[in-house]
């Protein structure tokens, strides 16, 4: 209830923007995004914890000048994660926060920067997970369309570079069994792929694939995205 109602208030509040901001820029996008999410975990710890896949859901925003384009996006979504050897279950709620800088090289090529914010949150009884990883870096994305029709291929391939502090307690019965603390540098590569069709109403519907790709203990999280836009013009 609580994700919906931010949900809510988001899409409230870029819809209204939007219509102020249609004023001063070419272009302004509206819209949400659907990622189906599984996550893919390794190492030690993890050997006895089985994390299920996720619902992730939020809103976009993009503003185009020209050949610049400012974006931002936001993923919400809860994942269940089994810890097989306690018998116990803790709900992790994930917040991707996403910002992009882009200039269009050409009708059909992009380059960008971008910041990724991510938080992982988890607390149940005396239970406690939490994740917060913030990285930099950029990319670059694609849009090819089919001659003689309203449908189109999409690509972007991104790096991100930056920190993660993850902190970890257990306890069962009252009991701390486990304790976890790091600070460290990471990366992540994104990519993302799909097919979209595009009508002359301003109004976008895109399918495809999402994958961001870490390397670290989260090795990847994937699975199938849909977005649906509309453009002010």
């Amino acid at each position: 209830m609580k994700t919906i109602k931010i949900l809510l208030t988001f899409f409230i509040f870029f819809s209204t923007t939007a219509n102020v901001l249609s004023q001063l820029y070419t272009g302004v996008t509206v819209g949400g995004h659907y990622w189906y999410a599984a996550p893919d975990y390794k190492g030690e710890a993890f050997r006895e914890i089985k994390v299920g896949s996720g619902n992730m859901v939020g809103p976009y925003l993009s503003l185009r000048k020209g050949r610049f384009t400012l974006a931002t996006s936001i993923f919400m979504g809860t994942f269940t994660w089994n810890y097989t050897n306690y018998n116990f279950n803790l709900d992790i709620k994930r917040n991707d926060l996403n910002f992009l800088a882009g200039y269009s090289v050409s009708p059909r090529f992009t380059i960008f920067g971008a910041m990724k914010n991510l938080s992982l949150k988890g607390n149940k009884d005396l239970t406690k997970f939490e994740s917060k990883k913030t990285v930099y870096g950029g990319g670059v994305s694609s849009v090819l369309p089919f001659l003689g029709s309203s449908f189109f291929l999409y690509w972007s391939a991104a790096y991100l570079y930056g920190t993660m502090k993850t902190t970890e307690s257990i306890f069962v019965e009252g009991e701390n069994v486990y304790n976890y603390n790091d600070h460290s540098n990471t990366g992540i590569t994104s990519l993302t792929f799909g097919l979209g069709f595009r009508a002359s109403s301003g109004l976008t519907i895109m399918g495809g694939y999402k994958a961001d790709l870490n390397g670290e203990v989260e090795k990847k999280i994937h699975g199938i995205m849909a977005t649906a836009t509309y453009t002010i013009r």
